[in-house]
């Protein structure tokens, strides 16, 4: 209103008029954000925590810590010198819970559980629904088949190198020594290999067109190595023990 008092009073032009006009708007539009802005900053500094939702409330935690942290008084806003908060340690420590409530934020303030995985084991599985293939497939195939029947969310995944370790300590499997640009060690079949359905085959690596032996599992080693599982998981077989053997 002073505004247009003023222009009346000196005969400013229309077009002036409306540009003053203009300016008071946006400056109405800025004026009503800040205050809007404003308001939610003292809801959240001063407002009633009951009031919130969850993640409002860890929201306003997360900024308490973190104005602590900064030694400044997250009520009034200004730098306080309070003998705790000068400890070096414990600013670090209320930095690292801030931190953890970013991880609450992001998950949708809800809390993971973190549970301990058991190791795998077969009493909790039953063997007889485990997949077993009518053409040969490799151990690592077979392992998967094995651990379709666990919860992987409370138990450890069963490794395929139990059950190369096992074959091999029983004789199933023989490991040679191969010299290329290195000296490598390979698995290979045995004589005892075919008694158990336990097969080579001979692949080509597409890109390199290098030849590689991968041993399978005819569908009578599959159910072999399901039946011995219990005895596979109790074998303390290591690679290192041929060697020694060797020496």
């Amino acid at each position: 209103i002073l505004f247009m008092m003023e222009m009346f009073s000196l005969n400013l032009k229309p077009k002036i008029f409306v540009y003053f006009i203009f300016v008071i708007k946006i400056n109405f539009k800025a004026l009503k954000l800040c205050y809007n802005y404003y308001v939610k900053y003292i809801f959240f500094v001063y407002g009633d925590i009951s009031s919130m939702n969850r993640i409002q409330k860890i929201q306003k935690a997360k900024s308490f810590l973190e104005m602590m942290a900064h030694q400044i008084n997250p009520i009034s806003q200004v730098s306080c010198e309070d003998e705790i908060l000068k400890d070096v340690s414990i600013r670090n420590c209320l930095v690292f819970v801030s931190s953890l409530l970013d991880e609450l934020i992001a998950n949708d303030g809800n809390v993971v559980k973190v549970v301990e995985k058991t190791p795998f084991s077969i009493d909790n599985i039953e063997t007889t629904n485990i997949d077993i293939n009518e053409k040969p497939i490799s151990i690592q195939t077979l392992t998967n088949n094995i651990n379709k029947q666990i919860d992987n969310d409370t138990m450890k995944k069963f490794r395929s190198l139990k059950i190369k370790y096992w074959l091999i300590s029983k004789g199933f499997l023989s490991v040679k020594k191969t010299h290329v640009m290195r000296q490598v060690s390979e698995i290979i079949t045995t004589k005892e290999s075919v008694e158990a359905g336990i097969v080579s085959e001979n692949t080509i690596n597409k890109k390199t067109g290098e030849i590689k032996t991968r041993i399978k599992l005819t569908k009578e080693g599959q159910q072999y190595v399901i039946d011995n599982l219990k005895n596979i998981l109790e074998c303390n077989f290591k690679m290192s023990d041929l060697e020694d053997e060797e020496e």
